[in-house]
């Protein structure tokens, strides 16, 4: 199916559609018309970059998220093996 060219509407309609619906149109459909691929293209390579730089941040704040938790883990450990300590000289004082 011959497709116009979409000219200056072109980033709207992507942003419109969304990654997905865009990538599926360009590589599988083959929707755009020739003068539109390049910028297609660039457009859904911007995009994929967001993503990964968001996944990047996001990767980030789990890593330290779970350094935090290993830290307050290892605390209760150390705190749970005193008090349980103290419950055995307790115990064999008696």
């Amino acid at each position: 199916m011959a497709v116009p060219s979409y000219g200056n509407e072109l980033i709207s309609f992507c942003e419109a559609k969304g990654l997905a619906q865009v990538r599926r149109l360009r590589h599988v459909e083959n929707h755009f018309h020739s003068l539109d691929w390049e910028r297609v293209d660039k457009w859904v390579a911007m995009k994929e970059a967001e993503l990964r730089d968001e996944s990047v941040a996001i990767s980030r704040q789990a890593l330290a998220n779970s350094k935090r938790a290993t830290k307050l883990a290892v605390f209760a450990l150390i705190l749970s093996l005193v008090m349980a300590g103290q419950k055995l000289v307790e115990w064999y004082s008696r």
